[in-house]
């Protein structure tokens, strides 16, 4: 029994290092982001004790060498249900930015499930990103994570680049304004042109026939996008402005089918442990209704940072949404204190 136990182990011992060789010219990364808050929820009429898990996440990604000039890229991001688990939409993980491509002198071209050009322009003007009542998707339409897209991203000339993104609907039902399908490479895309330096960034964005979350049914839309950011020490201004023009098919429910929305934010690091920030955002895009008088948005919060990986902070957010002929309204006011850990 004991040569058996030997040679079992030794047999273990060989297959490990056989795969630490197969993998060994790999360069993978193991990342993730857990961030939970203990919030009081007031709607107007009740008042709730929640605990919420803020895109808390896990991730895999890599970039192997193929040639001296050019490498595979991959990445796999799951969001995790730190509080509910398996339980939040029936998924313990919920599909995140997902794809494979490559990149080198020529710019960088992926395709999979990630967000759009437009999204992705807003840069870091959202400081209430991902907390419940503050992010920018309250006001705002086009913060959208794309299925079947393709990416091409061009190299930085002097801190200038661009971005196209073909997003394939295959079928879906995405209609444009006349009611045909949009089934086309690029019926339906987002596109971005940024440029920054060490003070300033600037983005013009736009999605042409990009479905994105909304109160209508059919809810393709073009958007516009343009977003500066501005750092002087350890102040940080941001500013956003968006056009949206719907193009499905839902239009008579509407008494306009074009709207504008904006953002605007601060921050400022006190020191190396604490920054305070905040922001708001205003839109009539229908987003709680159909036919939205305004959605108005602000909030305010405060971080300690342990260290670039861990933080505890708090923040309040109050989001109103007003229809337009009934004057009917939502209302959100939330009060939180959250931890946040990196890795």
């Amino acid at each position: 029994m004991m040569n058996v136990n030997k040679l079992t182990a030794a047999l273990l011992a060989t297959t490990g290092l056989a795969v630490t060789s197969a993998y060994a010219d790999t360069d993978v990364t193991v990342y993730g982001k857990l961030n939970v808050t203990a919030e009081n929820v007031d709607n107007g009429d009740d008042s709730t004790a929640k605990l919420n898990s803020n895109a808390s996440r896990l991730g895999f990604k890599g970039k192997t060498g193929l040639t001296e000039s050019t490498s595979v890229i991959y990445k796999m991001e799951y969001e995790v249900a730190v509080d509910d688990g398996d339980t939040k939409d029936g998924n313990a993980f919920k599909q995140r930015n997902i794809y494979i491509g490559l990149t080198g002198d020529f710019g960088t071209v992926f395709a999979g499930n990630h967000d759009t050009a437009l999204k992705l322009s807003q840069n870091k003007v959202d400081v209430m990103n991902d907390l419940n009542g503050g992010d920018m998707k309250n006001v705002l339409v086009g913060e959208t994570r794309a299925k079947n897209i393709i990416n091409y991203t061009t190299p930085s000339y002097s801190g200038f680049s661009a971005t196209i993104q073909p997003i394939l609907n295959e079928g879906d039902n995405i209609t444009g304004e006349d009611g045909d399908k949009e089934d086309g490479f690029f019926d339906s895309f987002s596109s971005s042109v940024n440029w920054e330096n060490d003070s300033f960034y600037v983005a013009l964005a736009h999605d042409n026939n990009v479905a994105t979350k909304s109160a209508l049914e059919h809810d393709a839309f073009d958007n516009t996008r343009l977003v500066a950011q501005y750092k002087i020490a350890a102040l940080t201004f941001g500013a956003l402005y968006q056009v949206s023009d719907y193009q499905g098919v839902d239009a008579s429910n509407l008494n306009e089918d074009s709207f504008t929305g904006y953002l605007v934010s601060a921050a400022y690091k006190i020191n190396k442990q604490w920054k305070v920030y905040g922001q708001v955002g205003q839109s009539d895009m229908p987003i709680e209704y159909v036919d939205t008088d305004k959605n108005e948005q602000y909030g305010i919060g405060v971080d300690y940072n342990f260290s670039k990986a861990t933080k505890v902070f708090g923040f309040y957010n109050s989001l109103e949404a007003t229809e337009n002929v009934s004057n009917n309204k939502e209302e959100l006011d939330v009060l939180g204190l959250g931890l946040q850990h990196k890795f």
